[in-house]
C-alpha cells in the first residue's frame, strides 16, 4: 500500500513536470533521444525492434520509427488487449498505418500480424520515470511488466524517456520489471542484471 501511494504522488508530480516543457522543447528533446537511441550497438544490430507509439507529452518515437524503416528492420508495436489485460507485439509497416485511438489517448494498430516475442531483439519501453538501478515507474497497467515477464522474450529491455523522468530512485515492487538500459535525450545507461 505505501509503494501505491509513493508511486500516485510519484505519477503527478512527473505529469506535472512533463506539461511544464514548451512543445518545441518536446519535440527537440525527442529527436535527440530518438539520435542517442539509434547510435546504440542495441539498436543498430537489431534485425526486430519494438517500439511504441507515443501518447501526448510523451517522447515522441516518430523519429526512431524512420530510422528503423529506413534500415529495414522489421519494426513492431504494442497492440492494447484490453479484455486479457496485455499487450501482443504486431507488425507495422508505415508511419501511416492506420491505428484507432482508444479511450485512453493509445493509438491501437488496426493491422493486427502478431509477431512471436522470441523474434524480438530489442523492446523500446515507456515509461513515466526511471531510476539509475534501471527500475520503471509506468502507468499503473503493468503491461510492461506482464510482457517483459513472457518466457521466449530474451530481448534487450530499453527505457525510452526525457532526461527530467530520469530520477535518483523510484519505488518497485518485486513484479516491476527493471530495464537493462535507458536513454534520453542527454545521456545512455546500461543497468547490471539483478541476480
Amino acid at each position: 500500500m505505501v509503494y501505491s501511494m509513493e508511486k500516485r504522488h510519484l505519477r503527478r508530480q512527473i505529469q506535472h513536470t512533463l506539461k511544464q516543457l514548451l512543445a518545441t522543447q518536446l519535440q527537440q528533446k525527442s529527436r535527440d533521444a530518438c539520435a542517442n537511441l539509434c547510435l546504440t550497438e542495441e539498436f543498430r544490430q537489431a534485425r526486430v525492434v519494438m517500439l511504441f507509439l507515443s501518447l501526448a507529452r510523451e517522447i515522441d518515437t516518430t523519429f526512431a520509427l524512420q530510422s528503423a524503416f529506413s534500415e529495414e528492420k522489421t519494426v513492431l508495436v504494442p497492440k492494447v488487449i484490453w479484455g486479457d489485460s496485455k499487450i501482443v507485439p504486431v507488425r507495422f509497416t508505415a508511419l501511416d498505418d492506420e491505428c484507432e485511438p482508444d479511450r485512453y489517448g493509445l493509438r491501437n494498430p488496426v493491422q493486427s500480424e502478431i509477431v512471436p516475442a522470441g523474434e524480438i531483439d530489442l523492446v523500446v519501453v515507456p515509461g513515466l520515470a526511471f531510476d539509475t538501478q534501471g527500475n520503471r515507474l509506468g502507468r499503473g497497467g503493468g503491461f510492461y511488466d506482464r510482457f517483459g515477464a513472457e518466457p521466449s522474450l530474451q530481448a534487450r529491455r530499453c527505457g525510452f524517456a526525457f532526461h527530467e523522468q530520469l530520477l535518483p530512485e523510484v519505488p518497485a515492487e518485486p513484479t516491476d520489471l527493471p530495464v537493462d538500459m535507458l536513454v534520453t535525450d542527454r545521456q545512455i545507461l546500461r543497468f547490471e542484471k539483478k541476480l
